[in-house]
């Protein structure tokens, strides 16, 4: 039950976030997709035991921030983007929430193609 609670607001709170940017202007748009793809870029290629460092990282980086300060939205994805990949194997959320939330992320940082192309590595 609790896991279930727990990906229930991991999910909805990615979608909070990413629902706020989309009332942001184009230029604040893209500057959080940069700082969202530089932060996944460099947790991707550090050791997997720290995630839940940059998770606490994030959180910490949220206190006392509005809910529709870019800052504190980009804190807030990359916190969902965190528990997104080291939930799963805790069972601290389904692998399905997961998915969802590295999706949805995923789909952002593809919307903003243009902004990211000289950060993001080649998936593949």
């Amino acid at each position: 039950m609790i896991r279930w609670v727990r990906s229930n607001l991991l999910t909805y709170a990615t979608r909070s976030d990413l629902s706020a940017i989309g009332n942001l202007k184009p230029e604040v748009q893209a500057d959080i997709a940069v700082k969202l793809c530089i932060f996944i870029d460099v947790a991707e290629t550090g050791p997997r035991e720290l995630l839940p460092h940059y998770l606490i990282f994030a959180r910490q980086q949220q206190e006392g921030q509005s809910s529709h300060d870019p800052k504190r939205i980009v804190e807030g994805l990359k916190e969902s983007w965190c528990a997104a990949k080291a939930g799963p194997a805790k069972g601290i959320i389904s692998h399905t929430a997961a998915q969802d939330v590295l999706i949805m992320i995923e789909e952002f940082l593809e919307s903003h193609k243009a902004d990211v192309a000289g950060i993001r590595r080649p998936t593949g």
